[in-house]
């Protein structure tokens, strides 16, 4: 049995075990182990679907690492799930040593009145205007986009569905057809994060940075101290490829515990 350290990877809707092949290379000190989704099931509500998924992640955590402190991580939504399920464990009695964060924005402004009012004072408080085209972008015009693209895409005959999504299940069209994607969307509308003394490291792209930054925005108000924000290279789709993969590899490695600690 190997006294390595486990790191457990929480995945996304999509397929997260390449980016742990990558993970089990770069870190040989350490356990690399899979959490994968919850699988969908159209009978449950949204709401059902993430306590369902919640909880199935803690059992198979507590059941690969019953006792002693627990090392967390989650790429995108992964992230949202990682943090989700650290406080469910800790809920739970269990210690919570390490959550890393990879891009994932905190909280995701909606069109809701009260969240467009939030966005005003994010904008407020990033005056660049590549922050507010980024912040934008990851908003209100990403859900609608969305909303459009879903909806255009039930035009599409139910015979040429499954033979596209087969062939090309995350491209620009198929994905939306996924329904996967669509409870990923439905998910990130109910979630809330609430505030947690857990320790989070946030690894973020470039191009989100700005965000990250304040104190005051979206991961701010729940982890505190910025200073547990490590950049890394690359757009959010772009951080596991090979030009970008060893320095996020490096900087993981540098926030996690020390193995001999």
């Amino acid at each position: 049995m190997s006294d390595r350290r486990i790191l457990f990877s929480i995945h996304s809707w999509v397929n997260d075990a390449p980016h742990d092949a990558l993970l089990r290379q770069a870190l040989p000190d350490w356990q690399i182990e899979s959490v994968t989704r919850f699988q969908h099931n159209p009978a449950l509500t949204a709401r059902q679907h993430l306590e369902g998924w919640v909880a199935e992640a803690s059992a198979a955590i507590t059941k690969a690492q019953p006792a002693g402190p627990l090392h967390l991580m989650g790429y995108s939504f992964g992230g949202r799930m990682a943090y989700l399920v650290a406080n469910h464990l800790r809920e739970q009695g269990r210690t919570i040593e390490y959550c890393g964060v990879i891009d994932m924005l905190g909280e995701w402004p909606s069109l809701h009145p009260s969240s467009l009012r939030r966005l005003l004072l994010l904008m407020r408080a990033n005056l660049s205007i590549s922050s507010w085209l980024n912040l934008i972008r990851r908003g209100p015009v990403s859900r609608m986009r969305w909303r459009l693209s879903w909806g255009l895409s039930r035009c599409i005959p139910r015979s040429r569905r499954a033979s596209m999504l087969e062939a090309n299940p995350n491209g620009e069209v198929t994905r939306y057809l996924n329904p996967s994607i669509e409870l990923v969307w439905q998910l990130s509308s109910i979630i809330r994060l609430k505030k947690s003394t857990i320790p989070i490291t946030l690894f973020v792209t470039q191009a989100s940075i700005a965000l990250y930054k304040s104190p005051d925005l979206l991961w701010g108000p729940i982890i505190g101290k910025p200073d547990t924000i490590i950049p890394i290279p690359g757009i959010h789709t772009t951080v596991f490829d090979v030009e970008n993969f060893d320095s996020l590899a490096r900087a993981i490695e540098q926030s996690l515990p020390s193995i001999s600690g």
